[in-house]
């Protein structure tokens, strides 16, 4: 997984690339991401509206606006604490 935040006045937008280990479970997760039932938005840290999602074969590409408090939580989701 990988992810770039560009940032706006009073938003973000965060992009991102994710690759699975088949099409079939890319495919899986696009549905959870669509319908806002994914593992990471259940842990309600992440907080975020899906802009655009596109399927790449085994990998996902897609975009989240969010604002800081998003920001924050995706941290808290994706980078180790030591």
């Amino acid at each position: 997984m990988g992810y770039a935040v560009r940032f706006g006045d009073d938003s973000a937008i965060v992009s991102f690339i994710v690759r699975f280990a088949s099409v079939a479970r890319a495919a899986a997760a696009a549905s959870k991401i669509s319908a806002g039932t994914s593992a990471y938005l259940a842990q309600d840290l992440y907080i975020g509206e899906l802009i655009k999602l596109t399927p790449a074969g085994n990998t996902l590409l897609f975009d989240v606006s969010t604002d800081l408090s998003g920001i924050v939580g995706l941290l808290m989701l994706t980078v180790p604490i030591l």
